[in-house]
C-alpha cells in the first residue's frame, strides 16, 4: 500500500507496480522506461513532469490524476479509467490506447497542448475531453466517443475520425487538411474556420445544427450534412 507515497524524482525502470495503491502519490519528476503499472491506482495522483516512455498501463485507474507536461511516448494504455485526467503540454507521441475487455475512458480529461502525433486512440471514450490546441497529425482516433469535446486548432492533419462521434463538438479553427472522416456523427458539431481541405468526408452524417462557417471545404470528399443512419 503506497497510497499517498512521496516518490518524487524517482528512478523506476523495469519496475513492477501491479496491484499496488498509488492514490494521490505523489510521483512527480518521475522516471522510467519499460515500467508495468498493472491494476493500479493512480487516482489523483501527482505525475506531472514524469517520463514515463514504453511503459505499460494495464487496467489502471489514473482517474483526476496530473500528467500535465508528462513524457509518455509509446505507452500503451490498456482498459484504463483516465475521467478528468490531465495530460495538458504532455508528450504522448505514438501512444497507444488499446481495449481488451471493456476499453479506455478519458472522459472530461484536459489534452490541451498535448502532443498525440500518430497517437492511436482508436475506440477510446472521449466524451466531453478538452483538446484545445492538441497536436494529432497522422493519429487514429477512429470509433472514438468525442461528443461534446473541444478540439478548437487542434493540428490534425492526415489524422483519423472514421466512425467517430463528434456530436456536439467544437471543432473551431481546427486544421484537419487530408484528415479521414468518413461515417462520423456530426450532428450539432461547429467546424467554423476549420481546414477540411482534401479531407474525406464520406458519408459523414450531420444535421442542421452542424456548422461550416467560414471553412475551407475545398476538396473535401462528400459531405452528408444530414441523414438519418448514414447509410445514404
Amino acid at each position: 500500500m503506497l497510497a499517498g507515497a512521496r516518490l518524487a524524482g524517482a528512478r523506476l525502470d523495469g519496475a513492477d507496480l501491479s496491484d499496488a495503491q498509488l492514490d494521490g502519490a505523489g510521483l512527480r519528476g518521475c522516471r522510467a522506461e519499460e515500467l508495468l503499472f498493472s491494476k493500479v491506482s493512480l487516482a489523483g495522483a501527482d505525475l506531472a513532469g514524469v517520463v514515463l516512455e514504453r511503459c505499460n498501463f494495464f487496467e489502471v485507474d489514473c482517474a483526476g490524476a496530473d500528467f500535465t507536461g508528462a513524457r509518455l511516448d509509446q505507452s500503451v494504455f490498456l482498459d484504463a479509467r483516465g475521467d478528468g485526467a490531465s495530460f495538458r503540454e504532455a508528450s504522448l507521441v505514438n501512444l497507444r490506447v488499446a481495449k481488451a475487455e471493456r476499453g479506455s475512458s478519458f472522459a472530461g480529461a484536459d489534452f490541451r497542448g498535448a502532443d498525440l502525433t500518430t497517437a492511436n486512440l482508436r475506440g477510446a471514450a472521449l466524451a466531453g475531453a478538452d483538446l484545445t490546441g492538441a497536436i494529432l497529425r497522422a493519429a487514429d482516433l477512429s470509433e472514438t466517443d468525442l461528443t461534446n469535446a473541444k478540439l478548437t486548432g487542434v493540428r490534425a492533419v492526415e489524422a483519423r475520425f472514421e466512425r467517430a462521434n463528434l456530436a456536439g463538438a467544437d471543432v473551431r479553427c481546427a486544421d484537419l487538411r487530408g484528415a479521414l472522416l468518413g461515417r462520423a456523427g456530426v450532428a450539432g458539431a461547429d467546424f467554423e474556420q476549420a481546414s477540411l481541405f482534401r479531407a474525406d468526408g464520406m458519408r459523414m452524417v450531420g444535421d442542421a445544427q452542424t456548422s461550416f462557417r467560414g471553412a475551407n471545404l475545398k476538396h473535401l470528399r462528400h459531405v452528408q450534412s444530414r441523414g438519418d443512419d448514414g447509410q445514404g
